[in-house]
Order: structure tokens, then C-alpha cells, then sequence
């Protein structure tokens, strides 16, 4: 083997191993605190404000870092941002872990879910950019490794704060960050060393990618939209019941609050098998589009009817439903590389899905806590979220359909520039 297929060969596998522990590190932000809310709420006092923004963080921080990735990354760099982004999260964790003000607890965690987020927007233009032959598995790889970070955390949260207190058990998360930040680290060196070489696959940013598209112009585009109400439903969803369903399940089905963690972390987990499965059926049956959309908003609505009417009956198989709802989050991941012929293209649609998609799916969280709050049950909130399946109508009509949205914006307006 050459020394430059050696290096081709060693930064695509730290690439690989980048992309997989990311996924690993991202969602541990979320998950790792909102089970010990009522723990930290004991030496640190959170009024219900501060817990309401708590609850809304996520999606507000993953709608703006959709705006700003974009941006940044074409400046900086994908594999550059990605670095900076990881080294962000690990300062957040460790503020997080020794806050003794309120204050400090919420900006540090606010901090580090944009951080998160912009992670979560570069990623798909980094599988594009490294792996644009084998995107299916890849995101596959990727989705299944925030499954785990979000169920996790979740699962061990509390078993950890009464082992070693609540700031470990929050402070514990930098070294999986850590981890991650090392394959981009040598894949960094590996790339300049085949730059000085004189290889141009390894210039920095998207050098690979190609041209790209005017932010104003991806709006053009019924594939754009499409992804868009994909995310939001599953966001929606997802994050509603990762900041309530604990609540839920002890309000409504008389669980304990270690069951009802369990519960949490099962409806994470569920997203593993999901994320193997979808990509790469996805990449290779382009028929499977659609049954996977429709499936998913049928187990939402059954997830949800099941917690309104009767909660106390399965609550396991009601949140198994749930779980099944998020089918169409690592189908739209896939799509972002599937739909566009550069990493450039697709990290500015990446950009655009996320940054609408979670700002609808704000309102799921916080609207889920107002409305609780208005009524004293979970009855209204439960049928606003069902309600909210909805917005995945419109990719029913369109990504059954082949095309790219290069051409889906060429078509209407004439041009990918400005």
C-alpha cells in the first residue's frame, strides 16, 4: 500500500470514528440532567421558569445553530467546526457540574446544547463530504450512536448521583466528548500532512463538495419542506417526552420515578434498532420511503392515545410506540445526503431542516408545560402533540418521489446563486 493510500485509508477511518462518537457524545447534554432535575432543585434553586427553559433549551439552541453551522462551516471548515464544537461541549459539562447558581447552570447548558446542535447540523455534510458512497450505513452508524447517547445517560443518571453526587454524575459526560474529539484530531494531522503533500481530496472545509446554493434559494425547494416537517414531527415528539415523560408516566400511570426513568431511557433505546435499520433500507429501496413515514405517524398516535386513555393499562407498550414514532428522524438524516449531489449543498439543507424543523419543534416542549399548567392534566397536552404528527403530511406527497434539490431549485428559479 502507498503512504498515500495509507493516508486515505487513516483518515477516512478516523473520520469514521469521529462521526460514530460524536453521535455518542451529542444528545448527553439532554439527557444526563433531566432526570435529576428534583435532585439538583435540592442544593441549586431552579424556580419553574428556569425549568421551563430547561425544558425548551434543545430545540430553541438546535434551531439557531441551524441558522449559524452553515456559516460557520464554509469559513472554518466542517472537520475544523466540528473540533471547535467538541471542545465547547467539554468546557460545558465541566461548568455545569460545578455551578452553585442558577444562572450558571442554565447558560452552561444552553452553551453546550448549541454547541450540540451545530454538531448535529455538520454531520450530515460530513458523511456526505467522507463517506458519499456509503451514506446509508454511515448514518446509520451515526443515528444509532445518538440513540445511545440519549438513552444512556438517562438510564444512569440517578443511579450515578446517589453513587458519586449530581455534579459527577453531570461531570462525567466530558470524557465521552473527549473521546470524540480525538479521531478529529488525528484526522486533522493525517489531512495536513496530505495537503503538504500535494493531495487536493485533502483540502480543508468543502473543497470536495462543490458549489453551493443561496440560503434564500433552499426554500424553493418541496424536498426542503418535506425534511423540515419530518424533523419537527419527530422533534416535536421526541423532545416533548424527554423533558416530561418521566412526569407523565408518574402523574398519569402511578409509576415510580426510577420506573418511569426506565421507561425514559426505553424509549431512547428504541431508536437504536431504528437508526440500523432505516439507512441503509433506505439507500437501496427508494419504495420504503413512504411506508416508513406513514408507520411512524401511526405509532405516534398510538403512543399518545395510549398515554390519554389509558395510561395506566401498558404504559410500556405506549411508550414502545413512541419510540417506533422516531422512524422518520434518521430517514430525513439520510435524505439530506441522498437528495443532494455535494457536501456543500447538503450541509446548507442540513442547516435549513434543522434550523426550521426545531423551531417548530420548540413549541413542543414548552407548550406541553404551559398547557399543563393552564388545565392540571396531561389530557390537553397529549391531544396538542397528536395534533402535531401532522406536520409530516407533506413528505407523504413529495419524497416519494426521486430528484435533488439542486435541480428542484434550478427548475423554479432558475439558479443555485445568487
Amino acid at each position: 500500500m502507498s503512504p498515500g493510500s495509507r493516508g486515505t485509508l487513516l483518515a477516512a477511518t478516523a473520520a469514521f470514528l469521529g462521526i460514530l462518537f460524536v453521535g455518542l457524545s451529542l444528545r448527553t447534554v439532554i439527557t444526563s440532567i433531566s432526570p435529576l432535575l428534583e435532585v439538583i432543585s435540592a442544593e441549586v434553586p431552579l424556580d419553574g421558569l428556569t425549568l421551563g427553559i430547561i425544558a425548551a433549551a434543545p430545540t430553541l439552541a438546535y434551531a439557531t445553530s441551524g441558522v449559524i453551522t452553515p456559516l460557520i462551516g464554509r469559513r472554518v471548515g466542517l472537520e475544523r467546526t466540528i473540533m471547535l464544537v467538541l471542545l465547547v461541549m467539554i468546557a460545558g459539562h465541566a461548568v455545569r457540574a460545578v455551578s452553585v447558581e442558577p444562572a450558571g447552570l442554565l447558560i452552561a447548558t444552553v452553551v453546550t446544547l448549541f454547541a450540540s446542535g451545530v454538531g448535529n447540523v455538520l454531520v450530515p455534510p460530513l458523511i456526505k463530504r467522507h463517506f458519499p458512497e456509503r451514506i446509508g450505513v454511515v448514518t446509520a452508524v451515526y443515528v444509532a450512536s445518538l440513540a445511545i447517547s440519549s438513552a444512556v445517560p438517562a438510564l444512569v443518571a440517578v443511579p450515578l448521583a446517589e453513587l458519586i453526587g449530581w455534579r459527577a454524575s453531570l461531570g462525567v459526560w466530558c470524557v465521552a466528548t473527549v473521546v470524540a474529539l480525538l479521531p478529529w484530531i488525528i484526522e486533522a494531522r493525517v489531512s495536513r500532512t496530505r495537503r503538504d503533500a500535494g493531495d487536493a481530496f485533502a483540502e480543508p472545509g468543502l473543497a470536495r463538495g462543490g458549489g453551493s446554493v443561496h440560503p434564500g434559494r433552499i426554500a424553493s425547494s418541496w424536498i426542503a419542506w418535506s425534511l423540515v416537517g419530518l424533523f419537527a414531527m419527530c422533534s416535536f415528539g421526541g423532545f416533548a417526552m424527554l423533558a416530561w415523560m418521566p412526569t407523565i408516566l408518574v402523574e398519569t400511570a402511578g409509576l415510580d420515578p426510577a420506573a418511569a426513568g426506565s421507561l425514559l431511557s426505553l424509549f431512547a433505546v428504541c431508536g437504536f434498532p431504528i437508526a440500523i435499520l432505516v439507512p441503509p433500507i433506505v439507500d437501496r429501496i427508494a419504495a420504503a420511503i413512504i411506508p416508513i413515514i406513514v408507520i411512524g405517524m401511526l405509532s405516534f398516535v398510538i403512543g399518545y392515545s395510549g398515554l390519554l386513555l389509558a395510561p395506566s393499562a401498558a404504559p410500556v407498550l405506549w411508550v414502545l410506540a413512541l419510540g417506533v414514532g422516531s422512524l422518520p428522524y434518521p430517514l430525513a438524516f439520510t435524505l439530506i445526503g441522498l437528495r443532494t449531489r455535494s457536501a456543500a449543498v447538503a450541509l446548507r439543507l442540513s442547516g435549513f431542516v434543522q434550523a426550521v424543523g426545531y423551531v417548530l419543534a420548540a413549541i413542543g416542549p414548552f407548550t406541553v408545560g404551559i398547557l399543563y399548567e393552564l388545565t392540571g392534566t396531561w389530557s390537553l397536552p397529549l391531544a396538542f402533540l397528536m395534533v402535531a404528527v401532522l406536520l409530516a403530511v407533506p413528505a407523504v406527497f413529495v419524497l416519494g418521489r426521486p430528484g435533488f434539490v439542486e435541480d428542484e431549485i434550478v427548475a423554479r428559479t432558475g439558479r443555485l446563486g445568487r
